[in-house]
């Protein structure tokens, strides 16, 4: 995913008062990757086996939500939240895409970016 590259550099070089505009697009891009299929799905890191991909993308995802909580309206933030939440479970019913993986990303993404 050519998006991780860039959201790497992004959220640790990130200035409030420089990066505001960039976030917007970041943060578009985020949400239009976590609503794809899963082989280009940015989420589907967070359920992938390797651990390194894992931790990867919780640390870049939790900086991201920072940065948005940080500099612009909660409701942006909340937009990509919510867009990871409709990537890691499935329908109505709110069924998980992997039994354990998806509520422990929900969950720590709550407990390390006070985003509710």
């Amino acid at each position: 995913l050519a998006l991780v590259p860039m959201l790497r550099l992004f959220v640790f070089f990130f200035t409030a008062r420089e990066d505001v505009s960039r976030l917007a697009v970041i943060r578009d891009l985020v949400i239009f990757s976590a609503g794809q299929v899963a082989s280009s799905n940015i989420v589907e890191l967070a359920l992938s086996d390797d651990d390194d991909q894992r931790r990867s993308f919780l640390v870049l995802f939790q900086k991201l939500l920072a940065a948005a909580l940080r500099v612009g309206p909660p409701a942006d933030a909340m937009r990509l939240f919510y867009a990871v939440k409709e990537a890691l479970f499935l329908g109505p019913e709110f069924r998980p895409v992997h039994e354990q993986r998806s509520g422990a990303t929900l969950s720590q993404l709550i407990r390390r970016t006070d985003v509710l």
